[in-house]
């Protein structure tokens, strides 16, 4: 195939781009040994008596430059922790404010000065007090600039990077030192509201708010649940705005400009202007730049010269962001946006390549064929990105984007009627109609069995990199037997898509009981298929995102039970980042016993009405029965961080204490008497008062714990010594 053939300066562009993304998050050691390779080839290349292309020779030398150009960018020039670790002044205009809670907001800054000396920075601030400030207000605060850190498993320093965030600071007041006018990309914004209002008004609320999110990119009021619906069957890119939403569009301007015999250049002079508006009302998002971008280019060319180059004019589109917004070229959407649109056009090529213009049935056959194509190789060409980045996938992907892409193009259309001519035309009904369609569509399709599936196992990540791989081979190297390379993949891609449900199955068979500490332990029960989620307190939605990634780790894809132990002010928050990632059946809430824990099991209550999932109350010293496991809140105290929780499977009983519970429940030792395994969590840390073992009786077989300092006296032992375990991270019990 060689999608680079003729056409050197793709393949320039592509190196670049690729060497400049890569090298900023390799390793030092990776880094080393990448530099090394590419000079070592650059050697052979120049050595050899082979002849190598001019294009080879400049992509090498391009890639060795890109290499220094992204270490020079990252560690000199765009995070300013590099130049300021002591205290400093920081003067600067707010360009975002989001309200967290009367006592804090989040403020997006471009710094005007740091210390006095002029400089220009996207920061994130923090603050923490009732300072009157507004979009557009320059401030002066004093804080200390620090580096960027991980949460967790979470990568914030990547998330606000992409973002083209250089820094996060903290302040507790600020000054405002001239009441300014807002940007124009705020008064953008209030226009994209003031049209899915409009579209609201018009049809439905979520009917407006589906079409806010297809057609501008306006996420946040469309319901968790069809999020969760359209991220299970795999269509999880038609929510966010990218080169299709362009396409749909320009292709539904020049059908209607064709419609009135406007001339073919004045069609795309058209497209290019309406292409470029259509940017600047979304804000310029970056996959959203990118198809613009490429669609410009490719116009310009093809004004120019007659004919087009959609691969050369893809990586200058994809270049020219990247030198504006240089950090941009970490963004994994613009990249899965990217490697997909390559996709198309290799399929693209790969069928005029194999296939002539039939008529009739054959004409219909060959296009239903092409659109699976297309699909196929959008999917396999990320498949590399996927596999190092994602723990799910979906069996679905390819089907579901068949169906969908025409529906979900009419509904735009139509929805962009509505917007023009819905108070002369009472057409909004339709609108309403079209959207449930939708909705319920992605739902029978989400509840499918074997929808989705963990792909977090080593041999599935494996052979979707294999398969990546020989994909990439396909496109740029000049294979003679295409039959049979296309056989391969055909029978890898349905590896991928049968292995993961296959492995996610058999998993659920398994039995366990896997505690996990943090700043709320939780512990995952499975038994006959069921999966629990017990969350022993806390409910910190950051923390929230780290039970998510329990469950990946588990392989868990349907929760069938998550169950809290106490009430938190944080929970239905923290409760809705769990249902916008995860499909849970059940919410298992304490009976409350205050009117403070009666309000948020209210709040708990109108979270859940935008999912599919049942809540039911329990009570303090009844079972719970998952499976063949039963469950049983003994004790649990008013305080957050005090309860005891005890799990019998098989006859044998696992009780997990918290922080404080000998403390604050004296009578919480009868657990010690009957327990054949205790997991002090992370939270049991306080208990150093030096128990001794003997107390526990002859039925305590094994301790676990999360914290070292827990004491215990050892010597006086009358039965059999039981064992002791100490993990950080994870204890799985059985």
């Amino acid at each position: 195939m060689h999608i680079f053939h003729k056409r050197p300066l793709g393949l320039i562009l592509c190196v670049i781009l690729g060497g400049f993304s890569v090298f900023t998050i390799l390793s030092d050691t990776l880094r080393v040994l990448a530099l090394s390779l590419a000079i070592a080839l650059l050697g052979y290349i120049f050595i050899s008596k082979k002849k190598f292309a001019t294009s080879i020779k400049i992509a090498v030398i391009a890639l060795i430059l890109s290499f220094f150009a992204s270490f020079v960018y990252f560690t000199f020039i765009f995070y300013p922790n590099e130049f300021y670790s002591e205290d400093v002044t920081v003067e600067a205009k707010v360009v975002n404010l989001e309200e967290n809670s009367e006592y804090s907001r989040a403020l997006d800054l471009k710094t005007v000065s740091i210390n006095g000396k002029r400089c220009n920075y996207n920061i994130k601030l923090y603050l923490y007090g009732n300072d009157e400030i507004d979009v557009g207000d320059t401030i002066k605060f004093d804080t200390s600039i620090s580096a960027m850190e991980n949460g967790g498993s979470f990568n914030y320093k990547q998330y606000y990077t992409t973002r083209g965030f250089s820094a996060t600071v903290t302040a507790t007041s600020c000054e405002v030192t001239d009441s300014g006018s807002p940007p124009i990309s705020y008064y953008i914004t209030q226009f994209r509201k003031s049209i899915c209002n409009r579209a609201a008004r018009l049809s439905s609320e979520s009917a407006g708010a589906m079409l806010g999110a297809l057609l501008l990119g306006e996420r946040e009021m469309l319901g968790g649940q069809v999020t969760l619906d359209f991220m299970r069957i795999g269509i999880t890119h038609i929510l966010s705005l990218s080169g299709m939403h362009v396409a749909m569009l320009m292709v539904g301007i020049d059908r209607l400009l064709y419609l009135f015999r406007v001339n073919k250049k004045w069609r795309v002079v058209l497209g290019m202007v309406a292409c470029f508006l259509f940017m600047a009302l979304t804000g310029f998002p970056l996959t959203v730049c990118r198809a613009g971008l490429m669609l410009i280019i490719s116009s310009c060319v093809y004004l120019l010269t007659g004919c087009k180059d959609a691969i050369t004019s893809l990586f200058l589109a994809a270049a020219v962001i990247i030198l504006i917004y240089p950090y941009s070229a970490i963004d994994l959407g613009l990249w899965l946006s990217i490697l997909a649109t390559a996709g198309i056009i290799l399929a693209s090529e790969f069928m005029n390549e194999k296939y002539s213009e039939y008529v009739g049935f054959k004409k219909a056959a060959r296009s239903i064929y092409a659109s699976v194509i297309f699909s196929l190789f959008a999917i396999m060409s990320t498949y590399v990105i996927v596999a190092l980045t994602f723990d799910t996938t979906s069996s679905l992907s390819v089907l579901s984007t068949m169906i969908f892409s025409p529906i979900i193009e009419i509904f735009v259309y139509l929805g962009i009627i509505v917007l023009l001519f819905g108070e002369l035309i009472p057409i909004g009904k339709l609108l309403v109609l079209s959207e449930r369609i939708i909705v319920k569509l992605a739902e029978n399709f989400s509840e499918i069995p074997f929808a989705f599936a963990s792909s977090s196992f080593i041999i599935v990540k494996a052979i979707f990199i294999l398969l990546g791989a020989i994909f990439a081979l396909f496109a740029v190297l000049k294979i003679e037997n295409k039959k049979r390379f296309t056989v391969l993949m055909s029978v890898l891609f349905a590896i991928t898509v049968i292995l993961p449900v296959g492995l996610t199955e058999s998993k659920k068979s398994d039995d366990s009981l896997i505690a996990f500490s943090g700043e709320s332990d939780r512990i995952i029960v499975r038994s006959q298929g069921y999966a629990l989620l017990f969350d022993a307190s806390g409910y910190d939605v950051s923390e929230m995102y780290k039970a998510c990634d329990a469950l990946a780790s588990e392989k868990i894809v349907d929760l069938d039970y998550y169950m809290v132990a106490s009430y938190s002010g944080y929970l239905p928050d923290s409760l809705d980042v769990l249902l916008r990632n995860n499909a849970v059946s059940n919410v298992l809430l304490p009976m409350p016993r205050s009117y403070d824990e009666e309000e948020i099991a209210i709040q708990v209550f109108k979270t859940v009405n935008n999912y599919r999932t049942e809540v039911a109350f329990y009570e303090d010293r009844k079972l719970v029965n998952v499976g063949d496991v039963e469950i049983l809140v003994p004790f649990r105290s008013y305080t957050e961080d005090a309860l005891a929780v005890t799990f019998k499977h098989l006859d044998k009983i696992y009780s997990y204490l918290s922080s404080g519970i000998m403390e604050y429940v004296p009578t919480s030792e009868e657990l010690l008497y009957v327990s054949d395994t205790l997991i002090f969590g992370n939270w049991g840390e306080e208990y150093t008062y030096g128990k001794t073992i003997d107390e526990f009786g002859k039925t305590l077989k094994n301790v676990y714990v999360f914290d070292e300092s827990i004491n215990f006296d050892t010597e006086n032992i009358i039965w059999e010594k039981p064992k002791f375990y100490f993990s950080k991270e994870k204890i799985k019990a059985y």
